[in-house]
């Protein structure tokens, strides 16, 4: 029997779905990498941001966060995970797949994506090799020649991380200049950093005019 998922995009209305948004993204989440239940929960009524849960047999099984900056070519899924009991059920590929529908049709058909770069992380708990493996089934395409720089401050410092996109074409050259306003309109509008941030130029440094975007 194929097992049905339900879609929710959250509203201030969604408090216990919100709550368990929040549980499941400090459990699933590397702590490097997490912003704090406040910043979770003020996305909810920023504009900007569409906070979405899987309802797998009236529990919420995962979660997505995705950020819509004004004016952009692309959507960033900055967070995504999965409820430790429904792992391993087809919850992620659904969610994912929703989660870009939802995405494309509300701004753009580029979804660009944080991801750690497999084995970058000593913490046991934070699988990133696993996570890499559901990426690459997805289908999605790393960006060459760029480790990208997480700028969070937090206790611990992140891993290094690939920028990964999807639903781009088989062979696809980026463009640097088109790179770096993405680095910066990330930067900006998740993080609240500056677009001449530091961290930009260093990712770039090394980079060529053009960058492929790359199979997994």
């Amino acid at each position: 029997m194929t097992t049905t998922h339900t879609f929710v995009v959250l509203n201030e209305s969604h408090q216990s779905e919100l709550a368990r948004l929040i549980e499941i993204y400090q459990e699933a989440i590397d702590p490097s990498e997490q912003k704090t239940p406040a910043e979770i929960t003020a996305m909810v009524a920023d504009p900007r941001y569409a906070l979405m849960v899987s309802i797998t047999r009236g529990e919420v099984s995962g979660f997505s966060i995705c950020l819509f900056p004004p004016g952009a070519d692309f959507f960033l899924l900055e967070y995504m995970a999965i409820a430790a009991a429904s792992r391993g059920k087809r919850v992620g590929e659904a969610l994912f797949a929703e989660s870009y529908r939802y995405g494309s049709a509300r701004a753009a058909d580029t979804m660009v994506l944080e991801v750690d770069m497999p084995g970058s992380s000593s913490n046991p708990d934070n699988d990133t090799e696993g996570r890499y493996r559901f990426y690459r089934r997805m289908e999605c395409r790393r960006i060459d020649g760029l480790t990208y720089i997480l700028p969070l401050e937090t206790a611990s410092t992140p891993p290094p991380m690939m920028l990964l996109v999807y639903r781009v074409p088989a062979v696809v050259s980026l463009d640097c200049g088109r790179l770096r306003t993405w680095l910066e309109t990330i930067y900006e509008t998740a993080y609240g950093k500056p677009r001449n941030d530091a961290r930009i130029t260093k990712m770039l440094a090394q980079a060529a005019r053009t960058l492929a975007a790359l199979p997994l």
